[in-house]
């Protein structure tokens, strides 16, 4: 039992991470005040599907990782828009494309809708001048109600976005080569370890009515 729990923890996180790298934090409408209350955040709000933010996914993650190792109290956000658990956000910031970048500044939205370049550097240094920032903006509040998260509907959606974009876009393949390997590779040990224990509950049932005759 304990082999396929970390098996199938293992095969979400090849599923459900952009990249092979994890420094952005993946946030829901459930969860999202809570994990950015009275901090500073860079949150891009985008789409699986959508060429341009995958073209920018890279630069965004590279620049957690540099914001990262150089100590500064900002935290990278992730949200799938796609994801239906997360439609409460469209409302919330007004979002009408991908990508949507804004930045906040304990609980205050400090730039509404980032449309500045979008290199490394470019997000590095706007996490740099995100702790100075003073606009004056209303408190973001938590959601009334909002969907809840389940971890089981999220790998399942995810199932299907790599499913669909592997069978539609062959550069997405080439961009997440790695992560697709580890995720095939991980569900080819799920279903030979499924199998197995398949094979010997069988096996069991026939010995046992062997016993019986």
């Amino acid at each position: 039992m304990a082999t396929w729990v970390a098996l199938l923890a293992l095969l979400m996180l090849a599923v459900c991470l952009p990249s092979g790298r994890c420094a952005p934090v993946t946030l829901f409408a459930s969860n999202f005040h809570e994990a950015v209350r009275g901090k500073n955040v860079l949150v891009t709000f985008y789409s699986p599907g959508c060429i341009i933010c995958r073209n920018m996914m890279d630069q965004f993650v590279e620049a957690s990782d540099i914001v990262e190792a150089k100590g500064l109290n900002v935290t990278f956000v992730l949200v799938d828009l796609l994801y239906p658990e997360n439609e409460p956000f469209v409302d919330a910031f007004d979002i009408s494309k991908f990508p949507h970048i804004l930045a906040m500044r304990k609980n205050r939205v400090v730039i509404a809708h980032y449309t500045g370049p979008r290199s490394t550097q470019d997000f590095v240094e706007l996490a740099e001048k995100l702790p100075r920032a003073t606009k004056k903006s209303p408190l973001f509040k938590p959601f009334v109600n909002p969907p809840p998260h389940s971890a089981w509907n999220y790998f399942v959606y995810r199932l299907y976005v790599l499913y669909y974009l592997l069978y539609t876009d062959y550069f997405y393949l080439k961009a997440f080569k790695k992560n697709v390997m580890v995720f095939f590779f991980l569900l080819g040990m799920l279903c030979a370890f499924v199998l197995r224990k398949t094979m010997i509950y069988f096996r069991r049932r026939r010995a046992a009515h062997a016993k019986q005759d």
